[in-house]
């Protein structure tokens, strides 16, 4: 969700009002994607550092999105490399 295809889909849902979260094993690219929406709308997407091959840690993340952004009504795989 931080760089590439999946920074232009974050940017396009988080431009679009919705309450985005989004992982990422590119963590500069994603920590700058995050400031140049807070800095664009004053709200920054929800961002972890997460490698998916990780299961525990991506279901980590997920519940823990979950609890602070409320229940995921739309998911996005996009995971590359």
């Amino acid at each position: 969700g931080g760089s590439g295809i999946g920074a232009a889909l974050t940017r396009a849902f988080h431009l679009q009002g919705a309450r985005v979260a989004f992982i990422d094993i590119a963590e500069e690219a994603s920590l700058q994607l995050v400031a140049e929406l807070q800095a664009q709308t004053g709200r920054a997407p929800w961002f972890r550092l997460c490698d998916i091959r990780d299961v525990p840690s991506l279901q980590a993340a997920i519940h823990e999105a979950g609890e602070e952004l409320g229940p995921v009504r739309v998911l996005v795989n996009n995971a590359a490399r």
